[in-house]
């Protein structure tokens, strides 16, 4: 299964709730974290980078 992470409705309250679409979305967040994290600790501008990525990958919304 392949999930991306819904910023615009992280508690499911627009939806109905998945327990295993949640539990994917929680494994894809916390994956993109680790790889924030990871970036971050080689070269701090690369979070930046980073999060201009994920705002691409969300569609143009904002994940601030």
């Amino acid at each position: 299964m392949r999930v991306g992470v819904d910023v615009d409705d992280l508690d499911f309250v627009a939806r109905q709730y998945d327990p295993q679409i949640a539990y994917a979305q929680s494994k894809t967040a916390n994956s993109l974290f680790a790889v924030g994290v990871k970036a971050w600790a080689r070269d701090p501008g690369a979070a930046h980078r980073l999060w201009v990525v994920s705002e691409q990958l969300a569609g143009g919304r904002s994940t601030r």
